[in-house]
């Protein structure tokens, strides 16, 4: 499969990216090496490997969940520009009816 000129100029408009006419027949030599490299992709053969997310064996490098206690209201209230009733009080940004 071949991009034409007309292709790049749509993919471009789709992906809201603006390019110079003078940089079309470069762009679509690029997208369509990219396009020949997946596609030499899909010919390897894969059939019996398996599917690895991580490479290293790692389980699980999260750690445990822990309950501590938090800062005191009154601790909190010092970080706040504004601070009432135990809320930090923020500018409305989403205007209501």
């Amino acid at each position: 499969m071949s991009l034409s000129d007309d292709d790049v100029k749509r993919v471009a408009k789709l992906a809201a990216l603006e390019i110079v006419e003078d940089d079309v027949p470069r762009v679509r030599e690029q997208l369509n090496s990219i396009i020949e490299y997946v596609d030499g992709l899909s010919k390897i053969p894969t059939r019996g490997v398996v599917p690895t997310f991580n490479i290293n064996n790692v389980t699980n490098v999260f750690r445990d969940d822990v309950i501590r206690p938090s800062l005191e209201e009154k601790d909190l209230e010092l970080n706040a520009p504004e601070f009432s009733q135990g809320f930090f009080k923020v500018p409305q940004i989403i205007k209501t009816k």
